[in-house]
């Protein structure tokens, strides 16, 4: 069987109304913003409807003033909203309307194995946020005592 990339937005009517009816809906996520959590057409999310106000650490699935859609977690809140920033982005986006949010990620698929987001393997991501610039320094120095290779023993 073969798959055809259809866009988000011909699909926004279908999430919505899957969302509520069932709560819950799944997709292959596409973009970079994520990495190294969400490769780029690698995995599939499932997204939830919000049922409590979404908070620091939660990725949450939005649409932005002009009609991008987009998947990156929450690194704050001030009075204009929340403050949003890919795991693998520099920039924060801030004003992020509650209107805007759509849903949660529930979890992901990733080779074949479904991780909560809340689970252990989320923690380093969540945390990595937390620290902030702090993270990426800290991540740097890591990468430069170990020789430049990560955890699987890469360059």
């Amino acid at each position: 069987m073969s798959e055809a990339a259809v866009r988000l937005e011909e699909l926004y009517p279908i999430i919505l109304d899957t969302l509520s009816q069932n709560g819950r809906v799944e997709f292959v996520s596409r973009g970079i913003s994520m990495l190294p959590m969400l490769g780029d057409g690698k995995n599939k999310v499932v997204l939830s409807s919000l049922k409590e106000e979404p908070s620091k650490g939660d990725v949450i699935f939005y649409r932005r003033d002009n009609g991008a859609f987009v998947l990156h977690r929450i690194v704050g809140k001030n009075s204009r909203g929340y403050i949003c920033r890919g795991d693998n982005q520099i920039f924060k986006e801030k004003g992020v309307k509650k209107q805007a949010v759509i849903a949660r990620l529930e979890g992901f698929w990733k080779d074949g194995e479904y991780i909560d987001s809340k689970s252990f393997y989320t923690l380093g991501y969540r945390f990595r946020i937390g620290l902030g610039r702090w993270g990426r320094i800290i991540k740097a120095a890591v990468r430069k005592i170990i020789g430049g290779k990560n955890a699987s023993g890469k360059v």
